[in-house]
């Protein structure tokens, strides 16, 4: 129970004008499945509500490349 991701798209325009975001799209954890969202200059702001029962596992890899 509980652990949903909540982002929150127009944040980066919203906290411009000193305002709190107000839209935000929550993704609900179900056992079985998996999120995955960019990071970086591409990443949404966006956090995570606690985990009021069971587990909530969170696996993060960064990708690094560049041109030879």
């Amino acid at each position: 129970m509980g652990g949903e991701t909540i982002f929150y798209p127009d944040a980066r325009v919203l906290s411009k004008k000193g305002a709190a975001p107000k839209e935000k799209v929550v993704f609900a954890p179900e056992r079985g499945t998996a999120l995955l969202h960019r990071h970086g200059r591409e990443c949404a702001l966006h956090e995570g509500a606690p985990v009021s029962k069971g587990v909530k596992w969170i696996l993060r890899s960064d990708v690094v490349f560049g041109r030879v």
